[in-house]
């Protein structure tokens, strides 16, 4: 039983910190536009957890317990916090590629 609930934990963490950014990456890589690449991570990120969030209201109802006002909280903060979280790792690497073309097309004399 720990080993399916370490496994949850781990595919849990994956769809939500490297899903988005793997999703930003390729897109980056297939269009070549940061700005396009830079709110991609954010918004895909916002999908799963909505989508997330959503079935875990359902698993709540399915058990016949009431969703209460503390879940709705904790899922908009997550959720909310996330997409900053993503917004912000998308800034850092969009400046990182763009110092880096920088200093590719001008090198150091």
């Amino acid at each position: 039983m720990e080993l399916v609930e370490a496994a949850r934990v781990i595919i849990f963490a994956g769809v939500a910190f490297v899903l988005p950014q793997a999703a930003g990456y390729i897109t980056y890589r297939w269009t070549g536009h940061k700005a396009v690449a830079f709110l991609v991570a954010p918004v895909v990120f916002f999908a799963t957890a909505y989508v997330y969030w959503e079935y875990q209201a359902s698993a709540i109802r399915a058990a016949h317990h009431y969703v209460c006002g503390a879940f709705g909280a904790a899922s908009a903060f997550a959720t909310w916090l996330g997409t900053l979280f993503h917004l912000l790792v998308g800034a850092i690497l969009c400046t990182s590629v763009f110092v880096r073309r920088r200093t590719n097309i001008h090198p150091p004399a």
